[in-house]
């Protein structure tokens, strides 16, 4: 088993896990509160709830933010080596839900998890290995815990393992895989799968060329609110792909994805609004939408920018600057 790394140094790593998984310990067998009341006289709850019981506490607790809830629940499934157990530990530590956050431990916590099986361990495993979060970064350890879990139909993973194949991280490239897993996760309703996917049949990456797959992938994505998704469909529409063209229902799609922050949909949106397409031609707009692409990091956009510049009156360029202030303002 790999030794988990530590920013102390190799050395330092096993008396700083013992000291912390001792008080672990020490936490989960004395823990100094019992929110849930278990055991206390009238309070209505079962004293002794099941595994089962106990499992489903841990998860309605966690995801409804009951962190302390979900660590007395935890506690009980650890002590009995449950899998869930573990991994929800090991969330608790990666978030520092309640507990000091602690990437090492989270990882611990994980791996135990992801050794009984657990898919959702196996997935959080590999995504550390992928960040190199709390275990040294290792794409190939990321790809082989990804896989485990992604065979079980964990989503995340079946996602995280298309990008990988797509990339040629930890595994070949392959198209091919890539459009497999990617397919899996859409499949399961995984929004940003659904968008890979869309663009693997818009270009015949490791399947035919099919505009009417893409354009049905990216509206499954772009009704789950999904701004790349949006982002694409509304292209299909500018474009005419697989869809008879709708320059009113582009801009509608890319305002949607530019207004969340989908940074590619920007210049799209400015584009249409320079040129008069599916809305009023508006140079104010246009540039507005432009300079916010160019604040998210795209340099490309400063070109057009500058550019359409040259062709405003100072008026517009005064408006512009007032609309892009306005939305600075909003976004504080």
């Amino acid at each position: 088993m790999m030794t988990l790394r530590t920013t102390q140094g190799a050395a330092a790593l096993p008396s700083r896990l013992r000291r912390a998984k001792m008080g672990v310990w020490a936490m989960l067998l004395f823990p100094p509160f019992n929110s849930a009341g278990y055991g206390q006289s009238g309070s209505g709850i079962d004293p002794e709830p099941n595994r089962e019981t106990r499992r489903a506490l841990v998860v309605s607790s966690f995801e409804r933010g009951d962190y302390a809830t979900a660590l007395l629940n935890i506690r009980w499934l650890v002590l009995r080596n449950d899998a869930l157990g573990q991994v929800y530990l090991g969330r608790m530590f990666k978030g520092g839900h309640v507990l000091p956050q602690d990437d090492i431990l989270a990882a611990h916590w994980f791996r135990l998890g992801a050794e009984q099986g657990d898919a959702s361990g196996q997935a959080n495993l590999g995504k550390m290995y992928f960040t190199g979060r709390g275990v040294p970064q290792d794409a190939i350890q990321a790809a082989e815990w990804y896989r485990l879990s992604a065979e079980q139909g964990e989503q995340e993973a079946q996602a995280a393992l298309g990008h990988m194949y797509q990339t040629g991280q930890g595994v070949p490239r392959s198209d091919d895989e890539a459009f497999r897993w990617f397919r899996l996760a859409a499949e399961q309703g995984h929004a940003n799968s659904q968008a890979s996917l869309g663009l693997m049949y818009q270009n015949g990456w490791g399947t035919r060329r099919d505009s009417a797959e893409a354009f049905h992938w990216y509206r499954v994505g772009a009704e789950q609110g999904h701004g790349l998704s949006q982002m694409m469909l509304g292209v299909a529409y500018r474009d005419a792909l697989g869809v008879p063209r709708d320059d009113a229902r582009a801009v509608q799609l890319f305002r949607r994805a530019a207004s969340q922050g989908t940074v590619f949909a920007q210049p799209f949106l400015a584009f249409m609004y320079e040129h008069g397409r599916g809305v009023e031609q508006d140079y104010a707009e246009a540039f507005k939408w432009l300079s916010l692409a160019v604040s998210h990091g795209l340099r490309e956009a400063a070109g057009a920018r500058d550019s359409l510049a040259t062709r405003m009156s100072q008026k517009q360029l005064d408006d512009a600057q007032r609309r892009l202030s306005e939305v600075t303002q909003e976004s504080r």
